[in-house]
């Protein structure tokens, strides 16, 4: 589970969140984009049935469509650390005094009882909530998109 920190005033306590359950309309995506250089570029999707629906665009081990299924509880873990992470708050200003360029973007997604929040996180923005690249992180994990996406050994990815 992720933590936010002394003081964070956003999320839920570890006893809001078992209380929490998958609805049917619950879905996570994830959508990471090109670099300036080889930086993977792909979607994946994760439906309340555990369903993942992956697809991959550039600079990954597989171009196209791929499938998968994961359990409940892990979309369970995944639902109550984004909502301990206080997602329906979180945002990335876009007048940050500390960018840089070239870096890549991921858009993350969460639906859950009837309400939807999105987040465009472009890496070169310094003043992004920290929180939000291990979130990202948490759907590729859920996902386990390292199998489509991960070109080590196998350094033909493109």
């Amino acid at each position: 589970m992720l933590g936010l920190g002394c003081g964070s005033s956003t999320g839920l306590s570890a006893t809001d969140t078992d209380a929490i359950s998958v609805t049917e309309d619950t879905e996570f995506t994830l959508d990471r984009s090109e670099c300036f250089g080889t930086c993977p570029s792909y979607s994946v999707r994760i439906t309340s049935n555990g369903a993942v629906a992956y697809h991959g665009r550039r600079f990954v081990r597989v171009v196209g469509d791929a499938t998968g299924q994961i359990s409940s509880e892990v979309i369970e873990r995944l639902l109550r650390d984004y909502l301990s992470a206080g997602y329906w708050d979180l945002s990335v200003p876009l007048d940050c005094p500390r960018m840089w360029s070239d870096d890549a973007s991921a858009t993350t997604s969460l639906t859950w009882n009837g309400r939807t929040h999105r987040v465009e996180h472009y890496h070169g923005n310094g003043c992004a909530p920290p929180v939000l690249t291990g979130l990202e992180q948490e759907i590729d994990d859920a996902a386990t998109t390292a199998q489509w996406v991960s070109c080590v050994p196998d350094p033909s990815c493109n």
